[in-house]
């Protein structure tokens, strides 16, 4: 699998190809949301997002509180991209974040549940 990759253009062009298969690439990546390896939870976070999959977010709500930084904001930006607003309060506690970065993505996403 290309998310395993130490290239980063390769695992950006293996996420971007799991996106566009939609539910069937979110199953691959589904086993990758609990890995040791932070890059492989960002972008099983990122294809669920891309793909659009709504009856997934509720699998990227555990990562709003993952160890690594990169990870929350990746949570935080995919569930806006999926633009599920079940999950407000989970997402509104990220604006506390100690990474302006997470907050950033955080507040885009409750911005845009709000249109």
């Amino acid at each position: 699998m290309q998310l395993f990759s130490l290239d980063k253009s390769v695992r950006d062009d293996g996420s971007k190809k799991l996106s566009k298969m939609g539910e069937e690439g979110v199953k691959a990546v589904l086993p990758l949301l609990s890995a040791e390896n932070w890059v492989l939870r960002y972008r099983a976070a990122e294809v669920i997002g891309c793909a659009g999959c709504k009856s997934y977010a509720r699998n990227l709500v555990p990562l709003l509180s993952d160890k690594k930084d990169h990870v929350r904001y990746m949570a935080a930006k995919s569930l806006g991209m999926i633009g599920d607003s079940f999950y407000t309060d989970e997402v509104r506690a990220l604006l506390s974040d100690e990474n302006p970065y997470v907050v950033r993505a955080a507040s885009r996403t409750l911005e845009g549940w709000m249109r």
